[in-house]
């Protein structure tokens, strides 16, 4: 009996098992067949690069296109396919890469194709390339786009990548009026043929004004050579630059390396992925933004719009942009620069600098405070000895403070200061010159200012070097000063080699005199100048102007009659002093 029990247990014990081993397979295959379902239901997209992964182009769109899909990655699965055909070329190549991607993509069904550049649009639009259920096809990095590019596809819309070649060079020849002569790389890839074709439109447009050399047979042994014959009238367009004549793939960051380290001429392109890496800047096409864009129209698709009835973009997104490190070896003032123009590897500024040490001052003083306090607290209970460590906290908190009072008074100067001349900028005389004819209306006092000018400091520069040239500004800038005799007299730096100085309750005829007296201590310092077309020596050119402000004076006002009169100086000859005053500075 007592067998036939351990028995009935046994197999109860072991129906039970089977049991739990059943509800754990049934749980798990409801698992699985859920993930299953899911991503079933997630939608493919596939995106076919004519590039290879890696490529800072192709990985730049692809970063775009991720972007715009960032919200709606549980809806939608994207899938990448690579052509590689800026590393692999020929009619054997592509036969075998197009079987191979017919054949790993013959039982897929995707939702949308994006299409990114020429060689796999082409390739697409000639039926060599086809996609199972034909798909909605939206294309982006298009060159030279063409109705043709897409004749034989249904369902097409994309983003046409229209790289402003025209802009660039503009560009190069207002920041280099001197360079009139630019070569042009473009390697023998289908992309270089197409941007050689836009080229002949734009010598067509800068005929007589620039000389255009175009270097597109060479090997990578012979770009060192090449690039030693460019003169300094010469400057250099990067286009694409992918394959030399021996048919040796380039990457981007090869290439442009390659230039940079050869020679000292200025380099400019058009493409995103060269910045930072040896140009100087230019109209910058975006391969984010292309990726970007695509995007967002392969949503609009899946959400139910026919791709036919979406637009091509044909305005492609571009910026001007540049690397601060360039602009700075170049010699390019920021100034010069179109507006809103993207400047990259900027230093930082004073208050940047002095920011960690500001932290650290309040942070030390805090912390002191802190301890100071914990001491207090722990070890002294009488008044006394309350008031003593609080005497003592008082003190230290007031040395801190001190020092920030100090800190800041640095900071402040600093921020008023010419860099390079170490008197007043072009902000701090802003400030004065207003707050001066505030105060000289209320008493109807004279103020005077002067603006002086280096003459013919271009030539000079071009001459001797920016060195030279900085050199010369310092010195200038130091005669100036010291003909600031009093503390309301100031002297600032206005911008490039020009200078002004503020002088309060000044007539016209002190002002003169003053002017007259840096006019001559410039010119008895007798640097040489020899490319001076009117002098040999560094000379200046002064025009001093006098007002009594009124409610109506503006520091403009002040600024335009005293340019007037600088602009006399400059075209009657340089090297003088004219004056302009007004009493009534409103009506002109």
């Amino acid at each position: 009996m007592s067998t036939n029990r351990r028995l009935s247990r046994v197999q109860a014990t072991a129906r039970n098992g089977c049991r739990l081993f059943l509800a754990i397979f049934a749980v798990t295959l409801f698992t699985l067949t859920s993930l299953d379902c899911r991503a079933d239901r997630r939608q493919k997209v596939l995106v076919l690069h004519s590039y290879h992964q890696g490529l800072e182009w192709t990985d730049s769109v692809t970063k775009g296109i991720q972007s715009a899909f960032s919200q709606h990655q549980d809806a939608y699965e994207i899938y990448y396919e690579y052509l590689d055909t800026k590393r692999n070329t020929g009619k054997e190549y592509l036969d075998q890469m197009i079987k191979f991607l017919q054949a790993q993509n013959a039982h897929s069904q995707y939702k949308v194709v994006i299409i990114a550049d020429n060689t796999a649009l082409k390739l697409t639009n000639e039926g060599l390339i086809q996609f199972p259920g034909n798909p909605p096809l939206i294309f982006c990095g298009i060159n030279n786009f063409t109705k043709e590019l897409i004749a034989n596809l249904d369902q097409v819309t994309g983003v046409v990548e229209k790289t402003d070649h025209r802009a660039t060079i503009g560009l190069m020849r207002k920041l280099h009026p001197e360079r009139n002569k630019i070569i042009v790389i473009i390697d023998r890839t289908p992309t270089g043929d197409a941007i050689r074709e836009e080229f002949r439109e734009i010598e067509k447009h800068y005929d007589k004004e620039i000389d255009f050399e175009f270097l597109r047979e060479f090997t990578l042994d012979e770009i060192p050579m090449e690039l030693k014959s460019v003169d300094n009238k010469s400057q250099i367009y990067i286009t694409t630059f992918n394959r030399d004549r021996n048919n040796n793939f380039i990457s981007y960051t090869e290439g442009i390396e390659l230039i940079s380290n050869n020679t000292n001429a200025p380099i400019y392109g058009s493409w995103g992925f060269y910045l930072g890496k040896g140009i100087v800047g230019g109209r910058i096409t975006s391969g984010y933004l292309q990726g970007q864009e695509v995007g967002k129209l392969a949503l609009k698709v899946l959400h139910g719009k026919q791709a036919n009835s979406l637009p091509i973009v044909t305005d492609s997104p571009t910026q001007y942009m540049f690397d601060y490190n360039y602009l700075a070896k170049q010699g390019i003032e920021r100034s010069s620069l179109p507006s809103n123009s993207v400047v990259i590897n900027t230093p930082p500024s004073t208050r940047e600098r002095y920011r960690g040490f500001f932290i650290g001052i309040t942070l030390t003083s805090f912390s002191i405070a802190f301890f100071l306090w914990l001491k207090y607290r722990r070890e002294h209970t009488t008044l006394e000895a309350k008031q003593r460590l609080a005497e003592e906290l008082e003190k230290k908190v007031q040395d801190r403070t001190l020092e920030l009072e100090k800190v800041n008074k640095e900071l402040q100067r600093l921020s008023n200061l010419d860099g390079l001349t170490e008197i007043y900028n072009r902000r701090h005389f802003d400030s004065t010159l207003e707050r001066e004819i505030n105060r000289l209306q209320r008493t109807a006092t004279p103020l005077s200012l002067l603006m002086c000018d280096i003459d013919n400091f271009k030539q000079y520069n071009d001459n001797y070097g920016h060195l030279a040239g900085d050199e010369c500004i310092r010195s200038v800038a130091n005669i100036i000063q010291q003909h600031c005799k009093r503390t309301s007299d100031i002297a600032a730096r206005y911008g490039g080699e020009e200078f002004a100085v503020i002088l309060p309750n000044t007539h016209i005829k002190e002002a003169t005199s003053i002017a007259e007296s840096i006019r001559r201590a410039v010119e008895l310092q007798k640097p040489l100048h020899t490319t001076s077309p009117s002098r040999s020596a560094v000379t200046i050119s002064i025009g001093a102007a006098s007002i009594t402000p009124d409610l109506h004076t503006k520091p403009s006002m002040l600024v335009r009659i005293a340019d007037e009169a600088l602009y006399e100086s400059k075209h009657s000859g340089r090297n003088r002093v004219s004056i302009r005053t007004t009493s009534n500075p409103a009506s002109g």
